[in-house]
């Protein structure tokens, strides 16, 4: 499970600087001085700690876990791209995706097919 987790998250790390390039730099409208401290190191290991485990992973396919326990490389890498879009303020195009699975019940099932069609007017 370790040698999956680390090969999803050095997978998608390798491509994180394509991401990064992608973004214009510097953006010309921005401020030399940016109005809030930037995000430090020790910021985004707390928040990827307070991440809640056995969740679903989203379009990169990462899970929680790969990042709460993948390490000091891992929190850096993760680190350095959210530091680039923090001074950017523009998210990759890639980040901007979700997935939205719908979650039926059986109760919802049962209910669904008991209901009648509507009638469709013109």
């Amino acid at each position: 499970m370790a040698s999956a987790c680390h090969s999803a998250v050095h997978s998608y790390l390798t491509h994180a600087p394509e991401v990064l390039a992608l973004l214009p730099l510097p953006l010309p409208h921005l401020p030399s001085d940016p109005p809030y401290p930037e995000v430090t190191l020790d910021e985004v290991v707390t928040a990827i700690k307070r991440l809640k485990n056995n969740k679903s992973p989203g379009v990169f396919n990462i899970l929680p876990e790969m990042l709460k326990y993948g390490g000091d490389s891992v929190h850096s890498a993760l680190y350095r791209v959210i530091l680039g879009i923090w001074r950017t303020e523009q998210a990759p195009q890639d980040f901007k995706q979700d997935i939205l699975l719908p979650f039926l019940r059986r109760a919802m099932l049962l209910c669904a097919a008991t209901i009648a069609p509507l009638p469709c007017r013109a």
